[in-house]
């Protein structure tokens, strides 16, 4: 349930700030950038967010795991199966640029002197 909490509220702070730039998205299309320039801008930066969130996110997990392993008498070494991992990442990254890119493709659709007008 924590997870799946979590994920809404990426998904819709994300969302949110997104479509929040509609001005900004109208202006560099009026300045002379295409939709396609401002969706591949918008699927760098989000691929920056993720990957920044999973970094911090990694190390917040291994600031008390590694420390409960070496209490358990390990070698405070993260154990456990690879695919967990790969899955955490994978979702993270897919719904973090699914949050940001359908807000700017549904932004994208309004001619630009509309949308910088409003």
């Amino acid at each position: 349930m924590l997870v799946a909490y979590t994920a809404l509220s990426v998904v819709n702070t994300t969302a949110v700030s997104v479509g929040n730039r509609r001005k900004e998205f109208a202006l560099q299309r009026l300045t002379g950038a295409t939709r396609g320039q401002v969706l591949r801008m918008m699927t760098v930066e989000g691929a920056l967010v993720a990957v920044t969130g999973l970094l911090l996110g990694g190390v917040a997990a291994a600031s008390t795991l590694v420390p409960f392993g070496y209490a358990l008498g390990g070698a405070g070494a993260i154990s456990g199966p690879p695919g967990i991992a790969l899955t955490v990442i994978g979702g993270g990254l897919v719904l973090t640029l699914a949050a940001t890119l359908v807000p700017t493709w549904w932004a994208l659709r309004s001619r630009p002197v509309e949308a910088a007008r409003a």
